[in-house]
């Protein structure tokens, strides 16, 4: 028997692992040609081994108008929303105006302008007695204030009403899209194809 005869080798075994390494190595081959046309063409190859453009195809404006219709009836009430927090913020920016008018009307005791006085009743004499115009700005502060947080507890609490419902909508959409997908699509999707 010579040496280069191996009863090993002639087995169907080895013959099964020489067939499975070279599909193997043709395997990795093909994935290494994948890899490099997705580099020249901008795509993607996924872990599955399809090939997917890397480019996004819409634009912000596009991708805006598809969020409008998926709110759906919630519309005005994520406008009314955005109204009064608008309004909430407004007058959040009163307590530094005041904060102006008593430093400089209050405590000098300067006379206040025509454009202020005009708003004022008539019966008021601020002008003489600053501590009156003191009081008026404090109840005044502590009404807006009042106001600004009531207002702006009802624009969060329709935010959060508008948010909440469109998030159980969405995932109820997404869920019965994605029971429609082939099996391999959804293993891409799980592994983060």
């Amino acid at each position: 028997m010579s040496s280069h005869q191996n009863p090993e080798n002639d087995s169907p075994e080895s013959s099964q692992n020489l067939r499975s390494s070279l599909l193997f190595k043709k395997y990795l081959r093909e994935q290494k040609e994948r890899q490099a046309t997705a580099k020249n063409e901008k795509t993607h190859v996924t872990r599955m081994g399809s090939v997917r453009s890397a480019q996004r195809g819409r634009s912000a404006f596009s991708l805006f108008k598809v969020f409008l219709t998926m709110l759906g009836p919630r519309k005005p009430l994520i406008i009314l929303a955005l109204i009064t927090l608008s309004i909430s913020t407004l007058l959040s920016l009163v307590p530094p105006a005041a904060t102006k008018v008593v430093i400089d009307y209050a405590f000098t005791g300067n006379p206040l302008p025509q454009s202020i006085n005009q708003w004022l009743p008539s019966g008021w004499e601020i002008q003489s007695h600053p501590q009156r115009l003191l009081y008026a700005i404090g109840v005044l502060l502590i009404i807006l204030v009042m106001m600004k947080v009531g207002i702006g507890l009802i624009g969060r609490w329709l935010a959060t009403k508008s948010t909440r419902t469109m998030t159980v909508e969405i995932r109820r959409r997404a869920f019965s899209h994605a029971i429609d997908l082939p099996l391999h699509r959804v293993q891409e999707l799980r592994s983060g194809g």
